[in-house]
């Protein structure tokens, strides 16, 4: 992607050496993180699927921690980690959020990138994808709206571990404006009023 940095791609490849995965390298699409998160969930064959950004790190043990997780629930359509914060020098500047089990009704009320290891179903999260693609942004809070749809059917489980680095600077999707803002929050809401009135019937 234009204005990528070589430096941060190095460091996060490193990253991912010696974890129990089959790495795709997924082209950006400009404007639409959204079509190419669909591009790379299409790729090889396993049963879970996961994306890594390439301003990221990922910390060791992470995906053994959360596909563990993930095959011990057969329910669950996903499963996460904790993540860090980096600075865009690279600098461990502390958690995102402290452990906390997934919550529906928190994220309707607070938008939060969610940015570490989210191991999911392949099967489940395309046709989530392919269903509801002209309601899902297609850049920013794209996956938290993606995560929030499938818990609408499906339950998550959270991992009390922290395996990933997530590097915060102001380039490309990690521009946030007040109107995407609050779309996403409307939108978050609408689905977890779904939520429970399924989950009262």
């Amino acid at each position: 992607m234009p204005g990528q940095r070589s430096d941060w791609w190095d460091q996060c490849h490193e990253s991912l050496r010696g974890h129990p995965i089959t790495i795709h390298h997924i082209n950006g699409v400009i404007g639409d993180v959204r079509q190419a998160r669909f591009n790379g969930y299409h790729c090889g064959t396993h049963e879970f699927v996961d994306h890594v950004d390439p301003d990221d790190r990922v910390l060791p043990g992470a995906f053994n921690a959360v596909v563990g997780v993930l095959q011990q629930s057969p329910d669950a359509a996903g499963a996460y980690c904790l993540s860090n914060v980096l600075n865009e020098k690279g600098q461990n500047v502390g958690l995102i959020h402290p452990y906390r089990e997934y919550d529906a009704g928190y994220l309707s009320k607070h938008v939060a990138e969610i940015h570490q290891i989210v191991v999911m179903r392949r099967e489940p999260l395309l046709r989530i994808m392919r269903n509801y693609w002209d309601i899902i942004p297609s850049v920013t809070y794209c996956e938290i709206v993606c995560y929030a749809l499938l818990a609408r059917e499906y339950t998550w489980k959270a991992v009390d571990f922290v395996g990933y680095e997530w590097r915060v600077h102001n380039r490309g999707a990690h521009t946030y404006d007040p109107h995407t803002r609050q779309q996403t929050l409307h939108l978050l809401k609408r689905i977890h009023h779904d939520i429970v009135s399924k989950n009262s019937k």
